[in-house]
Formats: structure tokens, C-alpha cells, sequence
């Protein structure tokens, strides 16, 4: 869902694995705040619909990174691995993020006071649904999960995971081997 304030003129957009039910349900609290349209609603639905004028408002979201979703997606479905997981978006053109809102939130940056930064009021967040048995991606990613991964998710380039001293390998990185190897895995 989208959670608008009207008041206060921002709009908080929710992407998928980043605690937005728990955020969209704080923000919800706040005096002025209102749902629209449904829960990972875009910008551009919203405003054909006429709900919204995106240049009237501080668009946000909160992105978190690409490779601990996945981590995220391992330990909810622990019969689909990393390959999985990495091949199957790779091949389906999935993005991770759906929005491109004039402020990005990166989960691992002190979210909670990044958010109230831009509401301009505290929050309370009550986080339910946290995944048991969720390890760091870094613990079962390998080294070639992670050449693959940088070399088919431009979103650990453009949202700044990935150091700018590795982006070259991003771009001469072969896929097929990796795809020949891991495709249709589970």
C-alpha cells in the first residue's frame, strides 16, 4: 500500500522485503496519514487513478540489499538455494525494487531514524514477521553466486553495494557458465 500524508505533503511507497507492513501500519499512526491503493502500489497507478500529483509530494521508499533477500527467500523456502533463486530472477527480468521515488531509505542505514528524518515525527514500529532461521547472505552466497549476482543485478550497482573498485567485474563477467551449471536447480 501506499501510505500518503497529506499534511505534511510525503508519500511512502512499500517494497517487497524491506518491513514495509510494519512501516506502512507506524506511518498509518501518524495524524494525516491515509492508505491508498493497494499494498505495493506504484507511483504512476496511483496518479492515473488521480489519488495522487507525484511533483506535490516527497516520494520515499526503503530499499534493502539484493543479495540478503535472496538470504530472505532461501530461509522461507529452504528447498530453493542461492542458484535458485539467483538464475530464476535472472531469467524472469525481475527487478528487486518496483519504485524509483526521489528518496531511497537503504534498510541497513538506520532505517527507523532515516524514516522519522522525512516524517518529521517519531514512529513506532512493531516488526512481526521476522524469518526464523535467516543466516547473512554472506554465509551461504560463494564466490561465483556473488560474480553472477554482480553481473545480473544492476540494482547492487546503482543503489551502492557494490564498491565502486569491483564494478569492473561486474561488466566481464561471463553468466553462461553459471546459467549452463545452476539453471532449473533447486
Amino acid at each position: 500500500m501506499a501510505i500518503i500524508n497529506r499534511k505534511k505533503n510525503w508519500l511512502f511507497l512499500a517494497e517487497g522485503y524491506t518491513g514495509s507492513r510494519a512501516y506502512a501500519e507506524a506511518l498509518l499512526k501518524l495524524g494525516g496519514s491515509e492508505e491508498i491503493g493497494v499494498h505495493h502500489a506504484r507511483w504512476p497507478t496511483l496518479r492515473d487513478a488521480g489519488l495522487i500529483c507525484p511533483m506535490s509530494f516527497e516520494i520515499f521508499s526503503v530499499v534493502r540489499h539484493p543479495l540478503d533477500i535472496i538470504a530472505t527467500q532461501c530461509a522461507k523456502n529452504n528447498k530453493n538455494s542461492v542458484p535458485y533463486w539467483l538464475t530464476h530472477r535472472f531469467l524472469s527480468r525481475q527487478s528487486f525494487f518496483m519504485h524509483r521515488p526521489n528518496v531511497i531509505i537503504r534498510y541497513e542505514d538506520h532505517l527507523k531514524a532515516e524514516v522519522e528524518s522525512i516524517v518529521d515525527e517519531n514512529i513506532d514500529v512493531e516488526i512481526r514477521y521476522k524469518t526464523k532461521s535467516k543466516v547473512k547472505w554472506q554465509d551461504i552466497f560463494t564466490k561465483e553466486d556473488v560474480k553472477f549476482a554482480m553481473a545480473t543485478i544492476p540494482e547492487l550497482i546503482t543503489l551502492g553495494y557494490v564498491p565502486s573498485s569491483l564494478r569492473w567485474q561486474a561488466r566481464s563477467y561471463d553468466v553462461n557458465p553459471y546459467l549452463e551449471k545452476h539453471h532449473g536447480c533447486h
